[in-house]
């Protein structure tokens, strides 16, 4: 297969930190070290709110002296030597160019749908991080599904604790995701990569319920995990239980069930079965966000049983001689989007994959009686 010469690769929103919640971090532990693995990137520009912030950038990851510095998106997506530009900000400035834009592609379905035909009257080529379409154990999931290795799917169930950030504490400079109208927060951002995958897989609904719950009103925001509380009682709306059921266009009943809590169950955050005429494959996760980390882990399995015989573990990794199985959490998944892009034919998630779940996400919250 042929591969693309040197993709020049400008990206907007890159910081100087890594910090899980530092402002630019989510382009260097996603994006700067993704493509870093893989030769068919060349880094050639950096845009952030300032020409002096990108030179700080560049000069702290010591690209070349050649790499270029915008204070705007505009100057980036204007660049002709730029081939891809990631925008990895807030969902509040994304911006268009040939493009890779990081989940949530918009902040509202208008928003997304207004992108999603920009970019098709434009003529160019997208990529969405959802990279969970992306992991070992989705893509042989969808195979064994495909293959009609336990028959015909009748019903999928998935089961979601969602304890990676704190349910009654929040922190300071990140409070939007504490508003459910923000469009950055977790209904849009963790439910939706679950529910990405489980229709990348699966197939689309046809008919959708939902019920949702918010039991903390106010929390208290720190100054920094841990430290000095700055604000007592600060209002949240964000969601803390999710449930949704449903009827695919295949017509597979299913069910997703999200609870936000301090701990998980026997150490297990994610479950998620399917079951068919010939029997059922059980996938289970430790971590809820698997979708953007390493496969290689003895603690994640894809279980399959047919009739009444043994469950049988199903591999999904030993084969993956790619970069991306080198590289490792959060960036093990966007270098495989990394390289399905740069690859003629490679698969990937799109504006128009993207804003299929947008529109899902609201039907959700309709059917809920939650406003959006």
């Amino acid at each position: 297969m042929e591969v693309l010469e040197a993709v020049h690769f400008g990206i907007f929103g890159l910081g100087t930190q890594d910090g899980a919640l530092s402002i630019g971090a989510w382009g260097v532990i996603a994006h700067l070290k993704s493509i870093q693995a893989l030769p068919e990137y060349e880094i050639v520009a950096v845009a952030n709110s300032t020409v002096e912030s990108a030179k700080r950038t560049i000069a702290r990851w010591t690209f070349s002296a050649e790499t270029k510095a915008y204070g705007n998106p505009e100057g980036l997506a204007r660049d002709p030597n730029i081939d891809l530009a990631v925008v990895s900000v807030n969902v509040a400035k994304h911006y268009k160019k040939n493009v890779f834009v990081e989940w949530p592609l918009g902040a509202s379905f208008a928003e997304t749908e207004e992108l999603t035909k920009l970019a098709a009257a434009e003529g160019v080529k997208t990529m969405v991080g959802t990279q969970g379409q992306a992991d070992p154990s989705v893509q042989r999931l969808r195979v064994l599904l495909e293959e009609g290795e336990i028959g015909r799917v009748l019903r999928s169930t998935s089961v979601v604790c969602n304890g990676m950030t704190p349910i009654d504490t929040w922190l300071k400079g990140v409070e939007n995701y504490l508003d459910f109208k923000s469009g950055g927060n977790k209904f849009d951002i963790h439910f939706a990569h679950s529910l990405d995958t489980f229709v990348y897989v699966l197939g689309d609904f046809v008919d959708v319920q939902g019920i949702l719950k918010s039991s903390f009103k106010i929390v208290p925001i720190l100054d920094s995990w841990g430290g000095t509380v700055v604000d007592p009682a600060y209002p949240k709306t964000t969601l803390d239980y999710i449930f949704v059921q449903g009827v695919l266009e295949s017509k597979i009943l299913v069910s997703i069930a999200v609870r936000k809590a301090k701990s998980a169950a026997e150490n297990t955050r994610y479950r998620w079965l399917t079951t068919g005429t010939d029997g059922k494959i059980l996938v289970q996760f430790p971590e809820v966000t698997w979708q953007f980390s390493t496969a290689l882990s003895s603690d994640r399995s894809l279980e399959m049983r047919i009739g009444e015989g043994d469950a049988v573990d199903v591999d999904f990794w030993t084969a993956d001689t790619t970069l991306a199985a080198k590289v490792s959490r959060p960036g093990t998944n966007t270098v495989r989007l990394y390289e399905n892009f740069a690859n003629p034919g490679g698969g990937f998630p799109t504006f128009e994959s993207a804003l299929k779940i947008h529109q899902l996400l609201d039907m959700i919250a309709k059917s809920a009686g939650w406003n959006r």
